[in-house]
């Protein structure tokens, strides 16, 4: 099977199963599975010693944040599609208005002759 390999401490590494990312073992390892004391990975930073959820490279922050872009972008046009539809009511509304106010003002009008037209003939 081959020799063991060992840490830079002296104490045997951790087992890693076939497919699986090596985990930290022990205290201040650095999180890169074989042990260097003091070793910084992108796993340190993301995640306790290369929990799950570590590995956040600038590759992978680039692209959540184009994903976050891409989100608020679809968020503001969204918002944007609301209020154009909420202008267009309003614009309706008012002119229904100025339409009613009109038929009112012909209203008045013609009352005013029949209230004329009675007043001449008396």
């Amino acid at each position: 099977m081959g020799r063991e390999p060992y840490r830079s401490d002296g104490l045997a590494s951790p087992i890693t199963l076939p497919g699986r990312r090596p985990h930290a073992g022990y205290a201040n390892c650095g999180g890169d599975g074989v042990g260097r004391v003091g070793r910084r990975t992108p796993g340190d930073r993301y995640g306790a010693r290369g929990a799950p959820g570590g590995t956040r490279t600038p590759r992978t922050t680039k692209k959540l944040l184009e994903a976050r872009v891409e989100l608020a972008r679809k968020d503001h046009e969204r918002q944007l599609a609301e209020v154009q539809q909420e202008r267009l009511v309003v614009d309706e509304v008012r002119m229904a208005t100025e339409e009613d106010q009109i038929v009112v003002e012909v209203m008045i009008r013609a009352a005013e002759d029949s209230t004329a037209a009675l007043r001449a003939q008396v």
